[in-house]
């Protein structure tokens, strides 16, 4: 008995074979497409999720020196007349940036000292300053001398800050 010759396979079978190998092949880029692109997801999730602590973050602080201020207890002796009043003013907006219209208005106490307690940011590190006697609105008579300075970097609580009219 002869072996019997194997028969033929048939066109369609054999192109059926190759669309099984090509549906593979694809399958395989597609997955590999997909792994690609969750990895591409994560990495952008995380991307996004460090942006968003980072400014998280950066709003804590800015806060945190929003709210951190440092108070300053000006005081100066000063013989005023009737009709006169003693104001603060100096380098930053806290006490008017040097504008006469935005200085700060002193209170006369026993012994003729005028105060003023004034907050400042935590920003500020260094400030000028002069007094002012106020006569009306539109008269004002500026204290002689150099400008006073007062350091603020390493200060905590309510600074006192007595000064002599004229010695800044």
């Amino acid at each position: 008995v002869m072996d019997p010759v194997p028969e033929a396979r048939p066109a369609e079978a054999e192109q059926r074979d190759e669309v099984e190998v090509l549906d593979s092949e694809e399958a395989k880029r597609r997955h590999e497409q997909s792994l690609r692109y969750r990895q591409k997801f994560r990495e952008a999730l995380h991307l996004r999720q460090v942006r968003l602590y980072e400014r998280a973050w950066e709003e804590c602080l800015r806060r945190e020196l929003s709210l951190a201020r440092r108070s300053v207890r000006f005081s100066v002796k000063y013989n005023t007349c009737f009709g006169q009043e003693l104001c603060l003013i100096g380098s930053c907006p806290e006490i008017g940036a040097w504008h006469l219209d935005r200085s700060m208005p002193m209170c006369w106490t026993e012994g003729n000292i005028w105060v003023v307690k004034v907050d400042f940011p935590s920003a500020v590190s260094r400030i000028e300053y002069k007094y002012i006697v106020k006569e009306g609105a539109d008269k004002a008579h500026w204290e002689d001398g150099n400008n006073h300075t007062l350091d603020l970097l390493n200060t905590s609580g309510v600074v006192q800050q007595c000064d002599s009219w004229g010695c800044g």
